[in-house]
């Protein structure tokens, strides 16, 4: 999502003669001078690689930043504190350069802290097209529900800051699937948990339960046994029973596992 509006923002500003082709072609390819002035002592703590792409920003877009080396130079300890800054992207640029447009801030962001750029680049297009372009999408757990069954599992990429455990327990409160009653069982899994799992999906497989196994990349050795036993558990399941499965982006989860699933994500 983020991306379409990026591409989004830069297609308007091209067709508005707003950004240039070389301003875009120094975000994409962030230049660094090939031969740079040493690096003065008092600026000892900005890696080489940002020294350099700060030249290369003076040298490619001299109209608008060929004084910022000299400033950097002059007002160092501001820029220190700036570049030191957990989250750069929030605060204002030192000196007159918080008054740049927002893409050239970009700019100087991709030449110093290329680390932050997903979160300045959310900022960004907040900037220029609205909250609406960078919103999170919730996702649908009734609709998801409703096309799962005990052969599908409801299957959560998990974001950072994202925690799709209490959505499924109000939906489960709402259905008379709690723990309180033991229709509804949450398995963290790691630490040997296997087990615990295991003994979950076959009582709940019985009595019309729900099993909710988090974090599953966890235990990547145990995974093509789960996937047996989600197969195995299909014939003659109870019609309540559900399952869902919570996992970070990682390799390690069978495709046959994704392929049988309803996939859903959420940004936090």
């Amino acid at each position: 999502r983020l991306v379409f509006s990026a591409q989004l923002a830069i297609k308007l500003m091209l067709a508005a003669q707003t950004l240039s082709h070389t301003q875009l072609d120094c975000m994409i390819k962030a230049p660094r001078s090939e031969d740079p002035p040493e690096r003065p002592d008092q600026m000892y703590w900005l890696p080489q690689s940002a020294w350099a792409a700060v030249h290369g920003l003076a040298e490619r877009l001299d109209d608008t930043f060929v004084r910022l080396p000299a400033d950097m130079e002059g007002s160092w300890k501001r820029w220190k504190e700036w570049f030191d800054h957990e989250q750069p992207e929030v605060e204002p640029l030192p000196q007159e350069w918080k008054r740049l447009p927002g893409f050239d801030r970009l700019l100087i962001m991709r030449a110093l802290r290329p680390d932050r750029m997903l979160l300045a680049t959310r900022f960004w297009v907040k900037e220029e097209l609205g909250e609406k372009f960078v919103a999170a999408l919730p996702f649908d757990l009734v609709e998801a529900f409703d096309d799962s069954s005990p052969g599908t599992p409801i299957f959560f990429l998990l974001s950072p800051g994202v925690d799709p455990v209490v959505a499924v327990k109000a939906l489960g409160k709402s259905l008379d699937k709690t723990e309180l009653n033991e229709t509804f069982v949450s398995v963290s899994l790691g630490q040997g948990q296997e087990t615990v799992a295991e003994k979950a999906l076959e009582r709940m497989h019985a009595n019309g339960g729900w099993v909710m196994l988090q974090n599953i990349e966890l235990v990547a050795k145990w995974l093509p046994t789960l996937e047996k036993l989600l197969e195995s558990l299909v014939e003659s399941a109870h019609a309540d029973f559900r399952v869902f499965l919570t996992s970070l982006p990682q390799k390690v989860v069978p495709a046959q596992i994704l392929q049988n699933s309803i996939k859903l994500t959420n940004e936090p």
